[in-house]
């Protein structure tokens, strides 16, 4: 592997190759493009986080978007934490939708604390969406997790976002069988 290359025109193509097509099919096989990215690549979880590496140095944020569909071709997991946390707040880029859907599929407390400034930060190119899909995926991912950080985070939201984003959160922890306005203590 080339490390801390920026991506050719070729590998951008051979990596939007991965995605779904209008007709419902992937332009090419995830074992071909495996054999054939860089010379082969054996380990794909590694590829993932190399790419989201090199994103966060070159701050492009194409590069961000190819990690993230190597990423949701071949799975996250705990490795990419660090460096999907990295990226949450960095408003150079336009994939934190992605993000909050890659820490859902992560599902660890490790992931909390960006999940809740997912849920509730507005980047300037999402200012114009009404239905908060940003914060509706955080809330969501949260819920899943559901341990007593999460459920700490849930209720922060229900409290401090007046839209349905606090709304959202309060069904969430209903379901958990919490109370939103219960803070937990802290020490």
């Amino acid at each position: 592997m080339v490390i801390g290359m920026p991506l050719s025109k070729a590998e951008k193509r051979q990596i939007s190759d991965l995605c779904i097509g209008f007709d419902g099919k992937q332009r090419t096989s995830d074992e071909d493009f495996l054999r054939n990215f860089r010379g082969g690549i054996s380990d794909p979880i590694s590829l993932g986080v190399e790419l989201l590496s090199d994103a966060l140095t070159s701050k492009t944020s194409g590069e961000v978007q190819s990690a993230m569909i190597v990423g949701f071709s071949f799975g996250f997991a705990e490795v990419h934490i660090k460096l999907l946390s990295t990226l949450a707040p960095e408003a150079w880029h336009v994939s934190h939708e992605d993000i909050a859907s890659a820490f859902d599929e992560i599902r660890t407390p490790s992931c909390v604390n960006s999940l809740k400034y997912l849920a509730q930060w507005v980047p300037d190119y999402l200012d114009f969406d009404e239905a908060r899909a940003l914060g509706s995926k955080a809330v969501w991912a949260l819920s899943k997790i559901g341990d007593p950080s999460a459920i700490a985070a849930l209720q922060e939201i229900s409290i401090s976002q007046k839209d349905h984003i606090g709304k959202l959160a309060q069904e969430k922890l209903l379901e958990l069988g919490v109370s939103s306005a219960v803070l937990p203590k802290t020490n």
